[in-house]
């Protein structure tokens, strides 16, 4: 878990490392889409001032096993995920 922040804007990071290799990695996805996405981009929740988003990311052994539909969520460097959430910030 990583936390981040630049001024008001604040980002909760959560990274598995496990990637695709448990099958419960899609069923992970879909709870993680339906709490913290909509429309397809990370909810911003408003706390105490901040604008906070949760992102999640998996780390494959392979990116191209995982499913299109999931392929936003998976990152294949440390830096290709850090170049990731400072687009964020």
């Amino acid at each position: 878990v990583f936390w981040l922040q630049k001024g008001s804007r604040y980002i909760i990071a959560f990274v598995d490392p496990k990637g695709t290799e448990h099958t419960q990695m899609t069923r992970k996805l879909d709870g993680y889409r339906m709490l913290f996405e909509e429309n397809s981009e990370p909810k911003v929740i408003r706390h105490n001032g901040l604008d906070v988003s949760v992102i999640v990311f998996i780390y494959p052994r392979d990116r191209a096993a995982v499913p299109e539909r999931y392929r936003k969520y998976s990152v294949d460097s440390i830096p290709g995920m850090i170049e990731r959430l400072q687009a964020l910030l």
